[in-house]
């Protein structure tokens, strides 16, 4: 486990292995929590449509059909 050092303006590295398994990238938000007396840093959370749009459009295949089966039910 890395160890990081607290700075004089209250600052922390985290260590290039910790970004790389979590997919931080410089500019991330990340939320901190205490739990149990431990600090608990995890990437923010972005909105439902900023996590889709990132995604591959091959995810989205095959749900055209899906929807338009959905819509015709609408319509009865």
């Amino acid at each position: 486990m890395p160890l990081v050092k607290l700075s004089s303006k209250n600052q922390i590295v985290i260590p290039s292995s910790v970004r790389e398994q979590l997919g931080l990238h410089a500019g991330d938000e990340l939320e901190v929590s205490v739990v149990d007396g431990k600090a608990i840093i995890d990437k923010a959370v972005k909105s439902y449509a900023s996590q889709l749009l990132e995604q591959p459009a091959h995810i989205f295949s095959g749900y055209a059909d899906e929807l338009r089966q959905e819509r015709d039910q609408w319509d009865r």
